[in-house]
């Protein structure tokens, strides 16, 4: 929604941005942005279908109703094998909400 209002108000210029997302706090706030901006969305940095796969959860067609508290530095010494599904299929449903 952000992003939405500062190109409404013409604080920014599509064509003239880079646009880097540092963070998603929830997946569905992808759902929510405008076809227009997505597709000039250059990055993403977000550990967030990582942390719930890594959870073994999975995102539902709705996204998910917590934002995870762990950290993904809570994982880097963790065997993860068992959880390498739920990630994958967290991250190619966020590609395909970010499209």
């Amino acid at each position: 929604d952000f992003l939405n209002k500062m190109f409404d108000q013409k604080y920014l210029k599509l064509d003239e941005c880079y646009i880097h997302l540092l963070g998603v706090n929830l997946p569905q706030e992808m759902f929510y942005m405008s076809k227009n901006i997505k597709t000039r969305i250059n990055s993403i940095d977000t550990s967030n279908p990582v942390l719930v796969g890594a959870m073994s959860r999975r995102y539902d067609l709705t996204g998910i109703n917590f934002k995870p508290a762990s950290k993904i530095e809570t994982f880097m010494e963790k065997d993860l094998a068992s959880k390498v599904e739920d990630i994958i299929f967290n991250v190619g449903l966020f590609k395909q909400w970010s499209i």
